[in-house]
């Protein structure tokens, strides 16, 4: 059996004279030629336990961009949510810090879709925060959203490949979702996705050490108000409302 780092090191510590180096060969079931070849390689600095450097996550001032700066967007369908019918996510992510905020509908409504990106545009502009790109696949058809344009943002199209790895929802760890179980009623779920989101992105805020401040105030309450926009039956075919 091949021996660890650690392991032939204990074994050479213990190999003091040449009787004990006969029975530590034997209880290791190596040869004696193989523990003085281990015994010369440690005197000589080869046989050394390399220190695995811990990954660290960047503390929130180290990311030259601010929270909520770009945001990517997707409208995925989940079927196995409910089980004679589909629903639709409107996911919203953080590119840089991976904060999630969504909503949800019956249907993939790209007027629904507009009606939300205003609505966190003007929360946002109320709380001092510049949204200043949105990132979106090629399903998402960007000229629908021509009456969001004169807010000064960038829309950008990407494709799925390039921007996948920032659209997973919550991990498994942080999620009240139930897994292959569907829901009775949409309020059960919307309650479930409402609580995995504000676990998954209190994770973040103290992983960034975000104590209360205006981030968090708005990915929380827009989030809440989607939610129970959702559960109370919000009308789904508002217009966009004036560009001001």
């Amino acid at each position: 059996m091949r021996k660890s780092v650690e392991e032939k090191l204990k074994i050479v510590k213990s190999a003091t004279s040449r009787k004990r180096i006969r029975k530590l060969a034997d209880k290791h079931q190596v040869t004696k030629r193989t523990i003085r070849n281990w015994i010369k390689a440690k005197s000589e600095g080869k046989l050394i336990v390399v220190e695995k450097q811990k990954s660290q996550v960047k503390p929130f001032l180290m990311i030259k961009s601010k929270p909520l700066s770009e945001l990517v967007l997707k409208i995925s369908e989940l079927h196995s949510v409910f089980k004679y019918r589909s629903i639709f996510r409107y996911l919203i992510k953080d590119k840089n810090y991976g904060f999630i905020l969504c909503s949800y509908s019956s249907e993939r409504s790209y007027i629904q879709l507009g009606t939300i990106i205003l609505d966190l545009i003007n929360k946002a502009n109320e709380s001092k925060i510049k949204i200043s790109k949105i990132i979106t696949d090629s399903t998402c058809i960007i000229d629908d959203l021509e009456a969001l344009k004169c807010k000064n943002i960038i829309f950008e199209k990407k494709t799925h490949k390039q921007i996948k790895k920032y659209l997973n929802f919550a991990l498994k760890k942080n999620s009240y979702l139930r897994n292959r179980t569907y829901y009775d009623n949409k309020s059960e779920f919307l309650n479930d996705s409402l609580k995995t989101v504000k676990k998954h992105n209190t994770a973040l805020f103290r992983g960034f050490k975000m104590r209360k401040n205006k981030y968090i105030n708005l990915i929380q309450n827009f989030n809440e108000m989607q939610h129970v926009n959702n559960i109370n039956g919000r009308a789904e075919n508002n217009s966009y409302g004036n560009c001001s």
